[in-house]
């Protein structure tokens, strides 16, 4: 008796099109005065890519992070400004302890901007949410800060 195989289904290709919109590539500019931060001193920034008191973020440098400390409360906080989806965002990061950072500040700031690279769409997502519940004033947007273990509080203004 003769073997006749299966009927095998006959394969075709065609052609799939994916709808793909690419965000917008735009920079960000962030003006920095850190002069009314009293008893606070900018000790690192990384990567260092501040032209005197502007920083101007790419989709490809998406991230900046400056570290301040007070030598006399032994106190330190990081401000990372940073760019996600089309979307630029200020974070700011104190832990409350007083220890020196070791090494040095500078694989302290590396080790922040690994932390909060890593974070950088919820920080962006978070920010959203700030500028919705902060207060304005015209295209102003005021975020306030509490520094652990301080009377200390920090203001951070956004122009929009």
């Amino acid at each position: 008796m003769p073997y006749f195989p299966p009927e095998v289904p006959q394969w075709q290709l065609c052609q799939v099109y994916l709808r793909y919109q690419d965000l917008p590539h735009r920079n960000t500019t962030f003006e920095i005065d850190d002069s009314a931060l009293s008893g606070f001193t900018c000790c690192d920034a990384y990567p260092n890519k501040f032209t005197e008191s502007t920083l101007t973020l790419t989709s490809t440098d998406s991230l900046c992070i400056k570290v301040y400390y007070d030598s006399l409360t032994n106190h330190h906080f990081v401000v990372g400004l940073g760019q996600s989806f089309g979307k630029d965002w200020i974070h700011v990061v104190s832990d409350g302890s007083n220890i020196f950072p070791r090494p040095s500040w500078q694989g302290y700031a590396v080790h922040e901007y690994i932390e909060m690279l890593a974070r950088a769409p919820e920080h962006a997502q978070h920010m959203n949410k700030a500028r919705s519940g902060a207060e304005r004033y015209g295209q102003v947007c005021i975020m306030q800060t509490l520094l652990p273990r301080t009377t200390s509080i920090l203001q951070i203004s956004s122009v929009m």
